[in-house]
């Protein structure tokens, strides 16, 4: 959870890279872009990328709409026009932000704080309007509209003049600072309002996944023919760990499957439906392979690059690694996403293998050695 919010947040921060589009933060009268940015591109992709289980995708795309959405309070008169709960329309599918101000919106700014002009009674408008920012692609068309306001807008006619913004509580920065708080308040519910919004359209995984709630479980297993008179055993204790998390605080909200083989691995299966994930397992046989040693660090490095933060990898293997040279790059790769790796060895097959002791002991994880005769098929 604490990467989905860092994921959102920057998201959200980056959208003030922008400051050519008034679009994304609703300045300049640009309602119909805003409303736009919104619902047509960013709503529209997180529906896109949680349908791919694109979680990062998801996450970036919320923090761009949250970003515009929140400055819809900031620089539009809509808390000055009296209202204290969000506007019903803003981020929603088919909806059109109205009315809006025509004619001239502001007067001029009276100077009575040192360094910062008293602009709590420069607006006109009696219907929607937001400032205009100087360098962006909507220019203020007379003077008698509403500038963003503040230090570095150059499109004021004085130091701070026509300024609505409520961005700080800095009155050289923010003409209205003094609404900064009712403006955040209501931004706050705002955002609530748009996420309440995207949970009745998603599925209850999906929404896991996009806020990061339930770790990932992945599960490498040997396929290869040494395999053989154990794997449906050792496919009911994988599916088994499955069970064992529904409905609890640990399930998972995402799965991933990687069988390895030799000389092939894979293909990986990445799912958040638990039903899918144990019908992939129960889809495993065992076939080929010519000698003890199996690609299972491959196996697991595929397991790893296509988790999210945080969970569990359990690997089921008879025999030792041929590509015992990449347990490096496995432990660094869990350590990384805060994995814990647990190699369970079922014996035949030289399965004391220094380099399965030591990802589990740096994942935090640990090493099970079973017979074969502890499956229900050995």
């Amino acid at each position: 959870m604490k990467k989905a919010i860092a994921e959102i947040v920057d998201a959200n921060a980056a959208v003030d890279d922008d400051q050519q589009t008034s679009a994304k933060h609703f300045d300049g009268e640009n309602f119909d872009g805003g409303q736009s940015f919104i619902v047509d591109r960013n709503l529209l992709q997180i529906l896109i990328a949680l349908s791919s289980n694109n979680a990062s995708g998801a996450r970036f795309a919320l923090g761009q709409a949250l970003h515009t959405i929140q400055d819809f309070y900031s620089h539009t008169n809509w808390i000055e026009l009296g209202h204290s709960t969000p506007n019903p329309a803003l981020g929603r599918p088919g909806q059109r932000i109205a009315p809006i101000a025509l004619g001239s919106t502001c007067v001029d700014c009276i100077s009575h704080i040192p360094l910062c002009n008293d602009c709590s009674s420069n607006l006109t408008a009696v219907d929607l309007t937001s400032g205009y920012y100087g360098g962006e692609d909507r220019v203020k068309p007379n003077p008698l509209k509403c500038s963003h306001g503040g230090l570095f807008d150059s499109s004021t006619t004085t130091a701070f003049g026509f300024g609505i913004n409520k961005d700080s509580t800095d009155c050289a920065f923010s003409p209205h600072f003094t609404l900064h708080a009712p403006a955040a308040a209501v931004a706050q519910e705002a955002t609530k309002q748009f996420i309440r919004d995207i949970k009745a359209q998603i599925t209850p995984q999906q929404l896991k996944l996009l806020l990061g709630v339930g770790p990932t479980l992945a599960i490498a297993m040997d396929t290869t023919g040494s395999m053989g008179s154990i794997i449906e055993g050792v496919k009911q204790q994988a599916i088994q760990i499955v069970n064992s998390r529904l409905d609890t605080a640990e399930e998972p909200a995402k799965y991933v499957l990687a069988p390895f083989n030799d000389p092939s691995v894979g293909p990986v299966t990445v799912t958040t439906d638990a039903d899918v994930f144990k019908s992939a397992i129960s889809a495993l046989f065992a076939s080929g392979g010519g000698d003890c040693p199996e690609l299972s660090q491959t196996g697991m490095l595929q397991a790893l690059s296509t988790s999210d933060e945080g969970g569990d990898l359990f690997m089921f293997t008879d025999a030792s690694a041929k590509d015992s040279g990449l347990a490096g790059n496995v432990s660094s790769l869990a350590t990384s996403k805060g994995i814990q790796i647990y190699p369970i060895l079922f014996g035949s097959c030289s399965p004391i293998d220094p380099s399965y002791i030591r990802i589990a002991n740096d994942s935090g994880g640990q090493v099970f050695f079973l017979f074969r005769s502890d499956t229900s098929g050995g």
